[in-house]
């Protein structure tokens, strides 16, 4: 995190409570059978599972007060259902200001981003066994989950240029963008860009221009026309 980014005030409160609610409920309802599921075999690997999102939320916290999310102890528009994040920065941080640290910032980012791929990863094995393409389908409704987080909900998101999430949505954007250029190579295409246009996003968005990490939704349309064309 650059220490002279602050969040945006004018996203603050968040606006779009009903699109991440509509988003979330069925990805923790896939999270939940996928707990159950596993039960069935062991118990183990539903705490194991369980570990990776508690983890997840436990680093996440610092993050949270690093960030001065204007969010903590009210609704937040959590990646992942992390929301406990949210509950447990403000039990632990209050309104207090904490010691900063890069270093400490970079570190729970990336467990918490590891523990985020256990939940992923850790039940494959098993989901396999009910059929390979379920496993396949778990990985995909996972990518189309954060896809549908990354375009209508982090956009509007007051902390979306220093969120560890916000960087991930921007590496897949980013990395779409160069697929699309690689694909058609023939078209002259300016350079992926911050900011795009705020009518795409609806009448709630903030007072600035919206941010979709470095790219344009022209780049994602241009990677969706390179995969029908190659």
């Amino acid at each position: 995190m650059i220490d002279e980014m602050k969040p945006d005030m004018s996203c603050h409160p968040y606006r779009r409570k009903g699109v991440y609610i509509v988003i979330i409920i069925p990805y923790v309802a896939i999270l939940i059978s996928v707990f159950m599921y596993l039960w069935s075999f062991n118990v183990v690997y539903s705490l194991i599972l369980l570990s990776f999102y508690l983890g997840m939320c436990y680093f996440q916290e610092y993050c949270c007060a690093y960030q001065e999310c204007p969010y903590i102890g009210e609704f937040c528009p959590a990646l992942a259902g992390i929301y406990p994040a949210n509950i447990l920065a403000k039990i632990r941080y209050g309104g207090k200001k904490i010691v900063k640290s890069k270093k400490t910032f970079e570190i729970n980012a990336a467990v918490a981003t590891v523990c985020w791929i256990g939940i992923m990863g850790f039940p494959l094995y098993w989901i396999a066994k009910m059929g390979i393409l379920l496993a396949v389908g778990y990985v995909v409704l996972h990518a189309v989950y954060y896809a549908f987080h990354g375009l209508m909900l982090c956009p509007v998101c007051a902390i979306r240029d220093t969120c560890p999430g916000g960087d991930l949505q921007a590496l897949g954007f980013n990395s779409a963008a160069e697929f699309a250029h690689r694909q058609l190579p023939g078209r002259q295409w300016k350079a992926p860009v911050k900011r795009f246009p705020i009518h795409v996003l609806g009448s709630d968005v903030c007072l600035t221009d919206m941010v979709i990490g470095k790219v344009a939704w022209t780049h994602v349309l241009v990677l969706i026309l390179s995969l029908n064309v190659s």
